[in-house]
């Protein structure tokens, strides 16, 4: 699986006018997931037509067109203050929603938002409903549906919603990521080895949001306990070169081998994307520890540092 641009907990909205039901479904749910319920479905319309969505928010709306290509032109300067913005939790990823309600309908509903392609929308039938839902499913009407019997089955509900979420960004995160390495199809960040790395990472350090916050691979993640790390990515080269500034600026021996035997790397982001380099009697600052990598007969880095000054 290909490295997202950004993950974190989204909202699920569930629409179903029988409260018994939908209390059935928060014990269900306890407190493993952020959802909100309605029992009207033009409460619903209107919640979901008055959030942000996943690529507006992080794009900040913006999208160019370069050389007649379509594209989403990612605002750095804006991610920082985006991620401390909390409306971002509030961003529907999927909706289950009730085939049988009395003033409209869960198709009819699902068609009122099929607008918001990227939504996962899943229906909630009983046996003899099931037909109808698979020909919505082939329609792409819905994504999926879910037989109501089936709700208390311990985890079903849970990994259902997490599914959703997970293809939900996935799809997002692609047009990101394809826009980001439209020039570069071959760089280390769409690599399954790289890919592999990020995976392990998330579950080691029990990983919960993450935001790519520069083009050159630069990750900022958080855990479970609000602490941030940022993961960077780097090429043998550009060590190669930060070594060679080291020995021109006389930088010191200790840090000219670190360098010069790539067992560290200066790991400097820069938040508000001015592109300045720290000045050099700050390098040491910076100095981390990387670890190697290979794809095919490529050497890369990464390292895992705290947050950054």
């Amino acid at each position: 699986m290909q490295n997202l641009p950004f993950f974190w907990s989204t909202k699920t909205l569930i629409l179903d006018d029988d409260e018994m039901f939908l209390s059935e479904l928060k014990e269900v749910l306890g407190n493993n997931h952020n959802y909100i319920c309605f029992t009207d479905p033009i409460k619903a319309v209107e919640y979901l037509a008055k959030q942000d969505f996943c690529l507006d928010w992080y794009t900040n709306g913006s999208v160019t067109t370069e050389e007649g290509r379509g594209g989403y032109n990612i605002n750095y300067n804006y991610i920082p203050s985006a991620i401390l913005n909390n409306n971002r939790l509030n961003i529907a990823s999927n909706v289950i929603v009730d085939y049988n309600m009395p003033t409209m309908s869960g198709i009819a509903f699902c068609k009122q938002i099929e607008q918001y392609r990227f939504l996962r929308k899943t229906l909630l039938t009983s046996s003899i409903e099931s037909s109808e839902a698979i020909n919505n499913l082939n329609c792409q009407i819905i994504n999926s549906f879910i037989d109501k019997r089936d709700i208390s089955k311990k985890g079903l509900l849970i990994n259902h919603i997490k599914k959703q979420e997970e293809i939900f960004f996935a799809t997002t995160g692609r047009l990101v990521t394809e826009s980001l390495f439209i020039e570069n199809n071959k760089h280390p960040f769409l690599s399954k080895e790289y890919s592999a790395i990020i995976r392990r990472i998330l579950i080691d350090y029990k990983i919960e949001q993450y935001y790519l916050v520069s083009k050159s691979g630069v990750y900022l993640m958080i855990d479970s306990d609000s602490k941030e790390y940022y993961v960077f990515l780097l090429s043998s080269d550009s060590i190669k070169e930060m070594s060679l500034e080291a020995e021109d600026n006389n930088l010191g021996q200790e840090m000219c081998d670190a360098l010069n035997n790539k067992e560290k790397a200066i790991c400097f982001y820069d938040k508000d994307n001015t592109s300045d380099w720290p000045v050099f009697n700050k390098w040491e600052k910076y100095l981390y520890p990387v670890q190697s990598f290979r794809i095919n007969n490529s050497e890369y880095y990464y390292s895992i540092v705290g947050k950054t000054e």
